[in-house]
């Protein structure tokens, strides 16, 4: 597929008018159900839904109990899958948790060729990024 030009003047664009990036999830919350103590792991599928080629920039937990692995700066053509794989730990640091738990995490993108442009500012390349927020959630007995 062709790429389309992205953003000629970041600057001079109102905000609204930009092209932003589309990363898509094949789910965007996961429901362990009942879970025993040890770590638990789920695969999200990372979609880039925009005509051109985006970046994983960052893909952060709301706690250390909660851990993404992904491949980061991971660059995606149109259509290309990439796999964040969410990880619960019930043993975080040392200390079994019990009950219910609701997680986030927070993925990051932007256009490569955006992202990569060492002619524009970080406020400039900040116009174009965009979140994507995945949610885990179960129960530990």
């Amino acid at each position: 597929m062709e790429q389309r030009p992205i953003i000629k003047h970041l600057s001079n664009k109102p905000k609204e008018t930009l092209v932003k990036p589309k990363l898509e999830s094949n789910t965007y919350d996961h429901d362990f159900g009942d879970i025993g103590g040890g770590v638990h792991s789920f695969n999200f599928e990372l979609i880039n839904k925009s005509d051109n080629n985006i970046i994983i920039i960052s893909a952060k937990a709301g706690c250390g109990c909660t851990n993404p692995e992904y491949e980061q700066y991971k660059i995606l053509a149109t259509d290309e899958v990439t796999t964040l794989i969410a990880k619960y730990d019930t043993n975080y640091g040392g200390k079994r948790s019990t009950g219910n738990f609701n997680k986030s995490i927070t993925v990051t993108y932007n256009f490569e060729a955006i992202h990569n442009n060492k002619m524009l500012t970080p406020a400039q390349k900040h116009l174009t990024e965009q979140k994507l927020v995945l949610h885990i959630k179960g129960k530990v007995i």
